[in-house]
């Protein structure tokens, strides 16, 4: 039995409601987990209340997009108030910006000849999922729906995925800045899959080490695209900066098939111990 801290739900760009990812959980035989949508708490509660009937442990998350050093990032957020006045203002900032840029992909869309509307996209939303935000995950689906592709592999691949024509960037805040949001919730802040981070060696430490002065908190260390070698040596930065070490699949459901709730792509095995210093840290 392990842990899993980073997941996705249809409030977000994940394929399962947060209900149905507490029973995923469950039956996987996790001890706790965390939904941690992108620049959204909306199914936090679905989740915490489901998880109080299922008998599982889940932890308030959040994904928030940032910009770091010379390209983007993002940073989780843990153990917060999901009433939190202010975060939740400024999360519904971040859903607007999100909202601008659905509109860019839907024109890039257009000028490559495939012909989609933003009610196309609208549709492929749960109707339960009320304030929940537009992911590049419902785009596929429309595309799947329309068919200009067969597959979420083939839409991410060929338009929708970084760099690809119909890709959009949306305003971010600074790492600096989600740091300081999600400490005045009352949570935790710990940067995602360093692995990601546009930057190496040396620069990649001199970011997380100016980033641990900014008073972050945690290292996602455990990941499931990180290798061994990686996950070591991020390990290793963590204990030398005083971080906390956690970890998580990043599971997306369908958008990511090939991920798994809890192991990953089968390498992931998040001792409960992780979560343990969390919440000391959090003064749970």
């Amino acid at each position: 039995m392990g842990i899993d801290l980073h997941t996705h739900s249809t409030a977000s760009d994940g394929t399962f409601r947060p209900s149905q990812l507490v029973k995923m959980a469950f039956d996987a035989g996790l001890q706790a987990f965390a939904l941690t949508d992108h620049d959204t708490i909306s199914g936090v509660r679905e989740a915490l209340d489901a998880s109080k009937e299922i008998g599982i442990e889940c932890i308030a998350g959040v994904e928030i997009s940032v910009s770091l050093g010379n390209g983007s990032a993002h940073m989780l957020g843990y153990l917060f108030d999901p009433d939190h006045k202010e975060l939740n203002e400024s999360l519904e900032d971040f859903k607007n910006s999100r909202d601008e840029r659905n509109v860019k992909i839907i024109q890039k869309l257009n000028d490559l000849g495939i012909e989609i509307t933003l009610e196309d996209v609208l549709r492929q939303k749960d109707d339960k999922d009320e304030g929940s935000s537009l992911g590049r995950p419902h785009f596929a689906k429309a595309m799947i729906e329309k068919g200009a592709v067969v597959s979420f592999n083939e839409a991410f691949d060929r338009y929708l995925g970084k760099n690809r024509p119909a890709y959009a960037e949306r305003r971010r805040a600074t790492a600096e800045e989600a740091v300081a949001l999600i400490h005045q919730a009352g949570g935790l802040a710990v940067l995602a899959h360093p692995k990601w981070v546009k930057a190496e060696g040396k620069e990649l430490e001199r970011l997380v080490e100016s980033l641990a002065d900014a008073g972050l908190d945690g290292l996602e260390c455990h990941y499931t695209d990180h290798s061994e070698k990686e996950t070591q040596t991020f390990i290793s930065l963590a204990e030398r900066l005083g971080l906390l070490v956690t970890g998580g699949s990043d599971f997306h459901g369908e958008a990511k098939p090939d991920t798994r709730l809890g192991v990953g792509k089968g390498n992931l095995n998040i001792p409960y111990e992780l979560l343990q210093k969390l919440k000391a840290a959090a003064k749970c």
